[in-house]
């Protein structure tokens, strides 16, 4: 009997222990306050393989006396826990704060500080060069103002091509190029988009997105350096530059 129950003690002890190790807090908080709505929108970030056992199990919102939680018993999705709090009356420079906490074991906290609607211009773009093969084989962002900066680039990027192909003729006193390179991979079917740029309180926001291929496709079986460069109207107002990554 003794012998029993060490044996059913020891088979709890490993369970939890797994589950324990299994376990982690929130990556990341992304929340957004509608002043004249009053919502406070919430994507708490948590990946997860079995969102029906290791979830996001509360989220709160607080300032001040002002406070909501919301409790789940299963996570959206395997990536994120959304949801949206009804906050009204919260006046430009009032801090929220959200606390996220995991089902199993993990805490994030994160603050927002309330603010007119920042105003925000999407800044047209086309293709300039995109491909599969590059020579840069680690993940990189840059902007190219200039043709110097520009005559590096293409010599990193086709630095195994030979010969090297002619660089294409741009007017950067009008145009200003942006690139986003995926670093090497071991196989085809890895793809990089830029999808959107935007000007917002002079910082220029530069949004891209990966793709990889799924378990069952049929790819190319070559390592490949996926990249893609686009070009835009040079703009005269840009304090800051972020790339940022897309979530779908």
């Amino acid at each position: 009997m003794n012998k029993l129950k060490l044996s059913v003690s020891a088979a709890l002890v490993c369970f939890f222990s797994f589950s324990f190790a299994a376990a982690h807090p929130p990556q990341e908080i992304i929340a957004s306050y509608n002043i004249y709505g009053g919502i406070l929108d919430v994507s708490v970030f948590h990946e997860t393989e079995r969102s029906g056992s290791h979830y996001i199990k509360w989220i709160t919102a607080f300032s001040g006396e002002t406070r909501a939680m919301q409790e789940f018993s299963k996570q959206g999705d395997e990536k994120v826990q959304r949801t949206s709090f009804y906050f009204p009356g919260m006046a430009t420079g009032t801090v929220i704060g959200i606390r996220a906490e995991c089902s199993i074991w993990g805490i994030k906290e994160e603050a927002i500080v309330v603010e007119l609607p920042e105003k925000k211009t999407e800044i047209e773009f086309s293709t300039f060069e995109r491909g599969s093969y590059s020579g840069i084989n680690r993940e990189h962002f840059i902007i190219v103002s200039n043709h110097n900066e520009l005559e590096d680039l293409w010599g990193m990027m086709y630095s195994h091509h030979y010969p090297v192909p002619d660089i294409p003729e741009i007017d950067f006193e009008n145009t200003i190029l942006a690139a986003v390179f995926m670093g090497e991979k071991s196989t085809g079917g890895y793809s990089v988009n830029i999808d959107n740029i935007y000007l917002k309180n002079g910082r220029l926001h530069v949004l891209y997105s990966f793709s990889e291929p799924s378990p069952d496709s049929i790819v190319t079986q070559a390592i490949t350096s996926p990249f893609h460069i686009v070009m835009f109207p040079v703009l005269h107002d840009i304090k800051e530059t972020v790339f940022e990554e897309h979530r779908r």
